[in-house]
C-alpha cells in the first residue's frame, strides 16, 4: 500500500511540474511583459 501511495504522490508532482512548465512557456512566448497565467481564462481567448 505504501508503494501505491508513493507512486501516486510522485505522479502528482510530475504532473504539477509539467503544468508549471507549460504555463511558464506560454507566458514567455506571449512576450508582452506581464505575468498573467490566467489571462486566456479571464478573457475567454483560445489559440
Amino acid at each position: 500500500m505504501a508503494i501505491l501511495t508513493a507512486t501516486a504522490s510522485v505522479a502528482g508532482c510530475v504532473a504539477a511540474a509539467i503544468g508549471a512548465g507549460y504555463v511558464a512557456g506560454e507566458e514567455i512566448a506571449e512576450d508582452h511583459g506581464e505575468f498573467d497565467p490566467l489571462d486566456e481564462v479571464a478573457d475567454g481567448e483560445t489559440d
